[in-house]
């Protein structure tokens, strides 16, 4: 089949939402599907790192390429700048790229039709570029909208508009599409119950991993804990975790690599590193960790990503749908769940120092499985 899957963020970024597209493209590419992924540019400001050798076969089309302005270094570092565009983020529903797709056509694009067309959020733009391309004459037999946060109840951005707006909005998006997936299945039922009239078209289906990383043993002589995300205070709450570590002194060395509002204070065993590559730290890493969102149905990415590494995932429970998300992720067998208690944290991280346990990756989350369940309009039960 010829697919058009639109994703309005450069795809070299580490965004987890990056990740999932890429990990779903190349589940299309491997079931011997044609694909044009439109995509934005590389900004300098944006961190690259994420592989995409593995949709080398996809053709990349790049909305507006070497168009995008970037504002200076001194500008970016501007506290005025950045309270600037905080302020803008909660007035403004949609990222920079709304700009870029107010005059897009069928043109810009390789065929003049597509047997499905997959838009992605976040950001939610590529559901309005879908419809900007279907109103200007693009045919095609199917539309799937594949949502990781959804609009009116995304905690992971603070509107200034209320609640019955945001939700007039996303229902005007979501009612367009033939199909629409959400990567939660706490999410779908909170989706459906909210917007009963399009429930029909809704389904869950989980997150596909890139590739399965079957490490060699890391000869570490310290346990070490790996912590691989954006941890906003606002969305989750670190600090038990990272004060259990503190507390276990020597018997650990912990690993934060991740973008924050907080400021954690690093100690002989305790490294804290902004938002980069971590390759380099997951081969060392005999345990990694996902901590579950303070409130709402989202779920963190890495808790699918985790599940292609053949090492133990410790996931720290938070939020009042803490438990759904448990019992979902149980059946796979190879997570181990945690109340965000710093001596409940400390007791399971020495469990698992004395287990030593090897696992091997969830064949569920493999990328040619997902693209399949997609492109056949099979969700998972959740």
């Amino acid at each position: 089949m010829k697919l058009l899957v639109i994703y309005l963020s450069p795809v070299e970024t580490l965004f987890s939402s990056n990740i999932r597209m890429t990990a779903l493209v190349k589940g299309f590419l491997e079931l011997g599907h044609s694909v044009d992924y439109f995509v934005m540019p590389m900004k300098p400001s944006f961190t690259g790192g994420n592989d995409i050798s593995v949709i080398e076969k996809a053709n990349i089309i790049r909305l507006g390429a070497g168009k995008q302005n970037e504002c200076s270094g001194a500008r970016k570092q501007n506290l005025f700048w950045k309270a600037l565009k905080g302020m803008i983020k909660k007035v403004f529903i949609y990222d920079y790229s709304y700009f870029s797709i107010r005059n897009i056509t069928q043109d810009m694009l390789l065929q003049q039709e597509y047997d499905v067309i997959i838009s992605s959020s976040d950001p939610k733009t590529s559901h309005l570029a879908a419809e900007r391309f279907i109103r200007s004459g693009l045919k095609y037999k199917k539309w799937i909208q594949y949502w990781g946060d959804p609009l009116a109840s995304d905690i992971t951005n603070r509107y200034l508009y209320p609640g019955f707006i945001l939700r007039r909005i996303e229902k005007n998006i979501v009612r367009r599409a033939d199909e629409v997936f959400y990567v939660s299945p706490v999410t779908l039922q909170l989706q459906k119950s909210r917007y009963a009239d399009l429930s029909d078209r809704m389904n869950y289906l989980p997150v596909p991993y890139i590739r399965e990383k079957r490490f060699e043993p890391t000869g570490n002589k310290v346990f070490t804990i790996g912590y691989f995300g954006a941890y906003y205070s606002h969305i989750r709450n670190i600090t038990p975790f990272y004060q259990a570590c503190r507390s276990l002194k020597d018997k650990v060395v912990l690993n934060i690599v991740g973008d924050s509002d907080l400021d954690l204070e690093g100690t002989e065993h305790i490294h804290i590193f902004g938002r980069g590559e971590i390759d380099a730290f997951e081969q060392k890493t005999d345990l990694f960790v996902c901590i579950l969102n303070r409130r709402g149905g989202q779920i963190p990415g890495k808790i699918y990503h985790y599940a292609s590494v053949n090492r133990p995932v410790l996931v720290i429970k938070d939020g009042e749908y803490a438990d759904m998300i448990h019992h979902l992720f149980d059946r796979y067998g190879r997570y181990y769940f945690t109340e965000n208690r710093e001596a409940e944290i400390r007791n399971s991280i020495l469990e698992l120092m004395d287990e030593r346990r090897e696992y091997a990756p969830c064949a569920a989350f493999q990328p040619a499985v997902i693209a399949k369940r997609m492109l056949d309009g099979k969700g998972q039960d959740g």
